[in-house]
């Protein structure tokens, strides 16, 4: 499992077939990537187009996609209200941090 592929479960699962499509219709309009692409290499251009879809509960996304993809891949608890604080502030060290722990899990 690649931790791609592993955010694209993840985002289908939040989102739902259709609401998928939507967002990768938004994030590809922006960045010519897919939303799992745009997430793991510019988390904080991801979550400037989730603002622009919506709003405040961009905050809340994030959170429930970083949670999720800890469920997913066994990760330990990491403070991903923090990382979400961050983030808002532009800075995206403690989502970084998050997702090399990701990457390192997933890769075994």
């Amino acid at each position: 499992m690649s931790l791609k592929a592993a955010v694209r479960r993840v985002l289908e699962r939040l989102l739902g077939s259709s609401g998928y499509q939507v967002l990768a219709y938004h994030i590809r309009k922006v960045s010519k990537m897919e939303p799992e692409e745009l997430f793991l290499s510019n988390s904080l251009e991801f979550y400037q187009v989730l603002l622009n879809i919506l709003g405040r509960g961009a905050d809340f996304f994030v959170e429930m996609l970083l949670k999720s993809l800890m469920v997913e891949t066994g990760l330990p608890s990491f403070d991903v209200a923090e990382a979400v604080r961050e983030l808002r502030e532009g800075k995206f060290d403690k989502v970084s941090q998050i997702l090399s722990k990701l990457e390192e899990v997933v890769r075994g």
